[in-house]
């Protein structure tokens, strides 16, 4: 069975570095997910990131939801289209 702690956004990232994108040639997600226009979700104990939520003596993480291709809109304008910054 599943921690609660696991039903919790630890973290929502945007990757802004350009040279972490993913190739268009053979495509792979490099380092993490840190590439421009890069989605990353995480769930869990997000206590080292300034949460509440934590496990008593385990690190409940879930990092591995990736979003390449994600379209980002704050305050109505678009900033990432498709995985690719357009602000």
């Amino acid at each position: 069975m599943r921690p609660e702690a696991l039903r919790i956004l630890r973290e929502f990232t945007l990757g802004f570095h350009p040279h972490l994108t993913v190739p268009e040639v053979n495509p792979w997600v490099p380092y993490y997910g840190y590439g421009a226009g890069i989605v990353r979700l995480a769930l869990g104990n997000n206590r080292e990131v300034g949460g509440a939520v934590g496990v008593a003596g385990r690190n409940y993480n879930r990092f591995n939801d990736l979003f390449i291709d994600c379209t980002i809109t704050l305050n109505g304008e678009v900033w990432v289209k498709d995985g690719k910054f357009v602000k």
